[in-house]
Parts: structure tokens; C-alpha cells; sequence
């Protein structure tokens, strides 16, 4: 009954309010504030429905955190009602959709069986990373996939009074094209702690949320946005 009654996420904008949608949650992370890295500043999400269209929404206000601490659960479909929608306007998009969504207190979250894909990429070729420039650069996340060709060990450096890691890989596509994905903080950690002496060759690596950077030479890279990527 309830997807019946509820629009598809290509159809979402802010001409009204009160907007209904059954959709499996692809990605779940938190987000913090920049200068105070332990205070949650969100709780975002990366939504698909059964089309397959995606839509990022983000639950900002402070008083829903402890409601929403546990679920909507990454992997599972639900029925959501009364989300706000406003313009995507944010650097580094986690979906390329002209809206988001935002949960307020008067949104409704069901859990529901519906026929949703477990998973919808939007792969960036590395041939056209390569060609990335610093002024013209997708501002939008993406994923990839790539053979690991290497992985250099853990570094550790300060950012201002913050001791923080990054980890360098090589990816290549098989075709000779190679480029360099940096990954930071727990991304980087939570990668390196991996026992990789038992992983045969050749090994695929699967980004989901990846961003576009630059190295000191201004040639691009593949890197870790935040706690939104997942490898």
C-alpha cells in the first residue's frame, strides 16, 4: 500500500512538501564538524529506489540524533514520509541529484519489503579520472573499480594538533592506465589493518564514495571523502 502511494526519487523537488518514498539505504556514515572532529555535525544517508535512482539525505537536527542512532540501517528498505526536500548545492555530492533530503521531526521511517537493487554504482572509468583538471573537476562522489596493483604503508601526520594516517594505493584498469588513491583517517586504518598476505593476485578493489583530488604536482587522484567512502 504504502509504495503505491509514494513518488519516485527522479520526481523529488521542493514545489511541495509531505513527500513519500521506498527506498533501500546504500550507504550510511556520520559526519562531523570540521573543527571539532568528535561532535556529530550529521547523520547522512545515500537512498536508491527501485528505479535506481539515487538521492542523498542527511538528519542535521541535533535533537533526532539519539532517535535515529540506530536505524534507518544501511542494507534495508523503508518507507519514509514527510522529508523535507532543499537544493543539493554541497561540494562533493554523494549523489548527483538536484535535491537532498532532510529528516525533521515530523518525518515518518517504516521498515518495508520492497524490490529495491542491494546495489547501484556509479562508476568512474580511470581514463577519465586521468583527465580531471583542478578547475573543471567532478564535484560529485563517485565509485570505482580497479585492480590493486600496490599499497605503500601507513603514514602518520599532524594537521594542525591532530595526529591523523593516510595510506597511498595504485590502481589500474588493466588497459595502462594507473592512478593514485589516497585514503585518510579511519578509511586509511580501518584498510591497513587488513591481512593481505592472503589475498591472491590479481586483486579487485571496489570504492564506493570516492571523491576527486589533486596531488603537490596537480595530477589526479582518487581519495577518501570523510566517512563516506566504504572500499
Amino acid at each position: 500500500m504504502a509504495a503505491m502511494q509514494c513518488s519516485m526519487i527522479r520526481d523529488l523537488d521542493d514545489s511541495r512538501e509531505m513527500w513519500r518514498i521506498v527506498v533501500r539505504v546504500l550507504r550510511r556514515w556520520n559526519s562531523y564538524h570540521k573543527n571539532s572532529p568528535n561532535q556529530l555535525y550529521a547523520i547522512c544517508l545515500l537512498l536508491v529506489d527501485q528505479q535506481g535512482h539515487k538521492i542523498q539525505a542527511s538528519i542535521m537536527n541535533k535533537s533526532l540524533f539519539k532517535q535515529y542512532e540506530r536505524e534507518p540501517l544501511e542494507g534495508h528498505c523503508y518507507f519514509i514520509a514527510n522529508l523535507e526536500v532543499i537544493p543539493n548545492r554541497k561540494d562533493y555530492k554523494a549523489a548527483n541529484h538536484q535535491f537532498k533530503l532532510l529528516f525533521n521531526t515530523t518525518t515518518y521511517v517504516k521498515e518495508e519489503n520492497a524490490d529495491i537493487p542491494l546495489s547501484v554504482f556509479d562508476f568512474f572509468p580511470i581514463k577519465d579520472i586521468l583527465t580531471q583538471t583542478v578547475d573543471t573537476h567532478t564535484m560529485f562522489l563517485f565509485d570505482v573499480i580497479a585492480f590493486l596493483i600496490s599499497i605503500d604503508t601507513l603514514e602518520e601526520y599532524y594537521s594542525g594538533t591532530d595526529h591523523k594516517t593516510k595510506l597511498r594505493l595504485m590502481l589500474g584498469d588493466g588497459r595502462g592506465n594507473i592512478v593514485q588513491m589516497v585514503l585518510y583517517h579511519d578509511c586509511a586504518s580501518t584498510f591497513a589493518a587488513q591481512d593481505f598476505t592472503a589475498i591472491q593476485t590479481p586483486t579487485v578493489l571496489l570504492a564506493q564514495l570516492a571523491r576527486i583530488g589533486f596531488n603537490e604536482g596537480g595530477w589526479p587522484e582518487v581519495c577518501s571523502s570523510f566517512n563516506a567512502t566504504k572500499i
